[in-house]
């Protein structure tokens, strides 16, 4: 065991913003930790690792469990540092008091129901024990050990985000915050199956099914170690390194990035789950467990086809939770611009009840920011959406814009929007905006590397938008959408109650 240099730990801890192996095993935690921190600024690795220096058992967990394969360098033991902060979550399941004290295994997941089938929803309708509700409860603490992962999300920003709260304090919220994003990705941290005989308080999210040969083993298990087990740390590089230099997971990871409310990611896995997890032979087999009253649903073989879609569906999910929990860091540090400021939503549609955002909020929402630093445009758009926004009366009142970008090479960070000049196209009238973003602190060489704004405006009477890179632009405008009816805001009914299965 090594103990580093204080010099080194100042950025080793960034590495702390990944989830342990509850969701996802030791590996997948690991692999979604350097994802993230290869996403974050100088600055946000800093800070990141003032907070996780402070940890109450950071000599005892982090620094004296470094493993003798990980290199002497400064960076490596970064790295690695970032990765075992990802998985202190999990780490707190054993050890002395002082460890397990911290250990609150109901945070890690919720149970959103999937119904085998219509007969056992209505069936089973109001008689759920599972914990559904998605807000936080009044006079929350950190003790509080009946919260759900999207509650225990939530209790993580709030604390982070606090200015009166310990940085030893909120090294705990940081480890727990960068393990749930990670949960929350895994779709069986998020759903679990239902039905009247076998599950009637759900399968545990797949705990409760074995698949495989002879005796099987549980499939949430299987769905854990997609990525991998426990692997030595150079694999996890590795591994982690070909998702972040593939083009097409660059850009996922990019769109995921302007997505940072857990409903979402909720969403996300739920639907996962229903098409990728539980199919149709899972559900066969469960159905004549159910019909013949068994005591037990028999072990389901699963083909090679059942496992490379799983994979694939994994590994999607990693990079999502990698671009996600960056984007929560930066906005959480304070080095976001002022729409990733805690606490503040990202764009969406406005409701269309008393509480619906009118023009002139929107227009006080519309942000107006300089351009200095390392800012630079972007170089290439890679793509444009322009979503129309519409008050109460549903009428235009502005644009949810995003738009994605292409850089000549890996950390560009804040990508955002700016008016260019002028900002109106006086022959069409569409409104014009520069993407520009930070670039790396000294250049950078490698893959190309996609980075992503998003922003609400104001319609000013505009009919469409225009988004300009230093080689390119795109247009969208009122040919391409139809302003006719008002949008409609996802909201998700909060069902309520708990449930005390313990996730492995």
């Amino acid at each position: 065991m090594r103990r580093v240099m204080v010099g080194l730990l100042i950025c080793l801890v960034l590495n702390s913003q990944i989830t342990p192996a509850s969701a996802w095993s030791d590996a997948g935690h690991r692999v979604v930790a350097l994802i993230a921190w290869a996403q974050l600024n100088e600055e946000v690795r800093q800070r990141v690792f003032e907070i996780l220096q402070a940890h109450p058992r950071f000599e005892d967990d982090f620094e004296d469990e470094m493993p003798d394969d990980v290199p002497d360098d400064e960076e490596s033991q970064r790295r690695w540092l970032i990765t075992q902060a990802a998985t202190w979550s999990d780490l707190v399941r054993s050890g002395p008091s002082e460890r397990t004290s911290n250990n609150r295994p109901k945070w890690h997941y919720i149970n959103l129901p999937i119904f085998l089938s219509q007969v056992d929803e209505d069936a089973l309708a109001g008689q759920l024990s599972v914990n559904l509700e998605l807000d936080l409860p009044q006079g929350v603490s950190g003790t509080d050990s009946d919260l759900n992962v999207i509650q225990a999300i939530k209790l993580c920003e709030d604390r982070l985000g606090n200015p009166h709260i310990s940085d030893r304090t909120k090294a705990l919220y940081l480890c727990w915050l960068c393990h749930l994003v990670g949960d929350l990705h895994q779709p069986l941290h998020s759903s679990a199956l239902f039905s009247r005989v076998q599950f009637p308080q759900g399968d545990k999210g797949g705990n409760s099914i074995r698949v495989g040969t002879g005796n099987g083993s549980k499939l949430h298990s299987r769905w854990d170690r997609l990525l991998g087990g426990t692997v030595a740390f150079n694999r996890v590089q590795s591994r982690a390194a070909e998702l972040s230099n593939d083009s097409a997971m660059q850009r996922l990871g990019a769109e995921a990035a302007a997505a940072l409310s857990p409903e979402t990611w909720l969403d996300e896995s739920h639907t996962v789950a229903k098409d990728v997890v539980y199919t149709e032979e899972i559900l066969e087999a469960v159905t004549e467990a159910e019909f013949n009253r068994d005591e037990d649903v028999e072990v389901i073989p699963l083909d090679d086809e059942y496992f490379e879609t799983a994979g694939a569906a994994a590994r999607k999910r990693v990079v999502q939770a990698g671009y996600r929990l960056a984007a929560m860091l930066e906005r959480l540090s304070g080095s976001a611009d002022e729409s990733h400021a805690p606490g503040a939503a990202l764009a969406v549609a406005p409701n269309t009840d008393s509480t619906t955002e009118s023009t002139s909020e929107l227009n006080v929402r519309a942000r107006v920011i300089a351009a200095k630093g390392r800012t630079a445009k972007v170089k290439t758009i890679d793509e444009l959406r322009v979503m129309p926004v519409f008050d109460s009366d549903g009428n235009l009142a502005g644009f949810n814009i995003i738009a994605i970008a292409m850089t000549d090479d890996p950390g560009w960070t804040n990508g955002r929007l700016i008016p260019h000049t002028p900002p109106v196209n006086p022959d069409d009238n569409y409104l014009r905006f520069d993407f520009v973003a930070d670039a790396p602190p000294s250049g950078g060489s490698g893959n190309q590397h996609f980075v992503v704004a998003q922003d609400v405006v104001p319609d000013q009477g505009a009919v469409g938008v225009e988004v300009f890179a230093s080689t390119n632009s795109m247009r969208r405008g009122e040919g391409e959408f139809k302003p006719s009816t008002p949008a409609a805001t996802s909201s998700r009914a909060a069902e309520s109650e708990d449930h005390p299965a313990v996730r492995e």
